[in-house]
């Protein structure tokens, strides 16, 4: 079963994965790229972390890579790893509309319902 972190915790951990694969790529560029862009990986992966089952879901997304890299199989790597950035796209977006905006299930329907009149026009 996996282990509950805290929000912070989970965050370290998410960029820790993050770091491990860079450096298991031996090419001295791709620290020197990634590291101007982890203080907005830490704030992105906050937002992210908040949506329920996100944690999880990442965690498992994380396995899934380690064990393609362990194989030597990097176009099952590339794949998962798409997928992931995919995944955590959406969390993001849906951490950050929740942050800004707390949910109000009223409202919710009804921007819902005028987005989809907008788009039917």
């Amino acid at each position: 079963s996996a282990k509950m972190f805290s929000p912070t915790e989970y965050v370290a951990l998410d960029l820790d994965f993050h770091r491990a694969i860079v450096n298991a790529a031996h090419n001295p560029l791709f620290p020197l790229v990634l590291d101007p862009f982890m203080t907005l990986m830490r704030e992105s992966r906050r937002l992210g972390a908040s949506v329920d089952g996100a944690p999880q879901r990442t965690i498992h997304a994380h396995m899934n890579i380690l064990e393609c890299i362990k194989r030597r199989d990097p176009d099952a790597a590339r794949n998962a790893m798409k997928e992931h950035c995919n995944l955590v796209a959406g969390f993001i977006e849906k951490g950050s509309s929740q942050s800004a905006h707390p949910p109000k299930a009223a409202t919710t329907k009804r921007s819902q319902r005028s987005a989809r009149q907008k788009n039917a026009q």
